[in-house]
Order: C-alpha cells, then sequence, then structure tokens
C-alpha cells in the first residue's frame, strides 16, 4: 500500500489545517485521516481481523501466517478479491481505495498463476499485504 502525498492532499482537501501537514508532518495526517475514517483501507483490514474474531473467517489468520502451503495462498487472494469488491461498494473514493488495497496486484497475480501455474508472485502478493496490515496496524 502506497499512500502518497496526492492521496493525502486530496483526501485533506477540505481541511486547511490538515493540508498545510501534509508536507510537514505526513504521519499526523494519516492519524487524523484514519480518526475521520477518510481512508477507507484502515476500514477494511480492521474489518478483516474483525470478521477474524467474531466469525472465524480465515482471510485474516491466511495473510497474517508465514505462508506453509503456497496453493491455499490461491483460496486466500481469491477470497480478498471478493472482500475488497463488496467493500468498495460502500467506500468513500473507491479509485484510491483499490490502489490502497493493491487490487490490480492481486489480480495480476492471479493472472500469472492462471497462464503459467507460476505462484510465486502470489505468494509475493500476500506477503506485502501482511506488511501492509502491520503498518496501518501501528497507525
Amino acid at each position: 500500500m502506497v499512500i502518497s502525498r496526492q492521496d493525502l492532499l486530496f483526501l485533506s482537501a477540505n481541511d486547511s489545517e490538515l493540508l498545510e501537514k501534509v508536507y510537514t508532518s505526513p504521519i499526523e495526517v494519516l492519524k487524523t485521516l484514519k480518526e475521520q475514517g477518510k481512508l477507507d483501507i484502515f476500514e477494511f483490514y480492521n474489518k478483516l481481523r474483525k470478521n477474524y474474531n467474531d466469525k472465524h473467517s480465515k482471510i485474516y489468520i491466511n495473510v497474517m501466517k508465514e505462508v506453509e502451503d503456497p496453493k491455499k495462498v490461491l483460496t486466500t487472494l481469491s477470497a480478498l478479491v471478493t472482500q475488497i469488491l463488496l467493500f468498495s461498494e460502500n467506500s468513500n473514493n473507491k479509485n484510491i481505495f483499490m490502489r490502497h488495497a493493491n487490487f490490480s496486484e492481486i489480480l495480476k497475480a492471479l493472472q500469472e498463476y492462471a497462464e503459467n501455474q507460476n505462484l510465486i508472485p502470489c505468494v509475493e502478493i500476500i506477503r506485502l499485504i501482511k506488511q501492509d496490515i502491520k503498518q496501518v496496524e501501528q497507525i
């Protein structure tokens, strides 16, 4: 997940105080946007975690644990694609959310597997998403 300055500027457009902080304190801007619910990716990853805790959904745990069975990566990514699509229907900005959720990268990895049975991109994208979730949980 790459939250660019452009994203921060766009999401802070109605708040002059936040706009001023985009270049000086981007982490503070991220925290404020998180508190205001303007960055959907924070809520999405939180929802995945809550679904694991409350409903025993396997998506969150399959992303967060070490890859033991590469074939499970395929079902995890497929389920994640479905969750991203469902969540995006109610997101504040669908384009930004899809980019932050690595939607196109996930689809490319699945396409690579479909064409060449190459699981390496799938495992790599799972690891990237795991890092993203850890970063989001620290903010």
